[in-house]
């Protein structure tokens, strides 16, 4: 079986000369097929963490996507606080104008509380976030299908009478990857909005989301086979090591790998990864 990989860039400690070197690579000389940063404002985790540059990862797709001609590119995924809804919708689809219709739109709930509260950001609690999520799906959809002006009347969220010109290129609009594996909520709202979804974990794990996924698109009367899923892979130890943990996701079904590494990215280890690994699963 024929694998696909993208991959994550994060840009943490790392400027914007590197990122770039290693962007180009990825779109002139990679067998990626597409290409991610990551949607956070510190590095790390918690205050010791932070310490260290990030660059935005929305505004680097728009700088990026000019640059680029192949790869589908995207933010894995975008935090539903950071940003109005229709704003990011704006955003989106800027970035898919821009790159000729090659944008992956990837959303999330959010989870990184140091950051919110660095930032000033609201956080709300889980529960918050997650309705946010799928009021925010419902908006950017309204938005992105043509028929505005466009009012939205949510609990979070709110349109009136509001014109969205110029729509995205893709029709009927960017495909929409939801992030996280949360069984009662976004696995639920992925199987209501999503185009794909990008699940993380030990195979085990992401068997036992999959199968999530699939009750919950017969509950809304959704064919699961009409969402993607892609695996978020974490590369670490030896090329052995990771030929051995996708040839284990490969016999269990799954074909389609987000690699990220697991600090900053580096030009010669991403190489390796792209030279050494991904060539055994095509």
């Amino acid at each position: 079986m024929a694998a696909k990989f993208g991959v994550q860039t994060p840009q943490i400690l790392i400027d914007w000369p590197e990122l770039l070197r290693i962007w180009q690579y990825l779109e002139e000389d990679s067998p990626f097929e597409s290409a991610w940063t990551m949607d956070h404002l510190v590095p790390g985790r918690t205050q010791g963490e932070a310490n260290g540059p990030c660059l935005e990862g929305w505004t680097l797709l728009a700088a990026l996507a000019p640059l680029t001609r192949r790869l589908r590119l995207g933010c894995l995924v975008t935090g539903v606080t950071y940003r109005h809804p229709a704003v990011l919708a704006k955003i989106a689809t800027t970035v898919d104008i821009i790159s000729n219709g090659r944008l992956e739109f990837g959303i999330g709930a959010a989870w990184h509380d140091f950051e919110h509260r660095a930032y000033g950001i609201p956080f709300y609690t889980m529960r918050e976030r997650q309705d946010r999520l799928e009021e925010a799906l419902q908006m950017i959809k309204l938005l992105w299908s043509g028929n505005a002006p466009a009012t939205f009347g949510g609990k979070y969220y709110q349109l009136e009478d509001a014109p969205f010109l110029p729509l995205p290129v893709q029709k009927p609009h960017p495909p929409i990857t939801v992030g996280g594996s949360g069984p009662k909520r976004t696995l639920r709202t992925a199987a209501r909005y999503a185009d794909a979804v990008n699940l993380w974990g030990p195979l085990e794990m992401v068997q036992a989301s999959l199968k999530t996924l699939h009750a919950h698109c017969a509950d809304v009367g959704r064919n699961p086979a009409e969402i993607r899923v892609t695996v978020f892979l974490p590369w670490a130890g030896t090329t052995a090591d990771n030929k051995a943990i996708i040839r284990r996701f490969l016999d269990a079904g799954f074909d389609d790998f987000i690699a990220t590494p697991l600090a900053k990215p580096d030009f010669d280890t991403l190489r390796r990864f792209a030279e050494d690994v991904v060539p055994a699963f095509q």
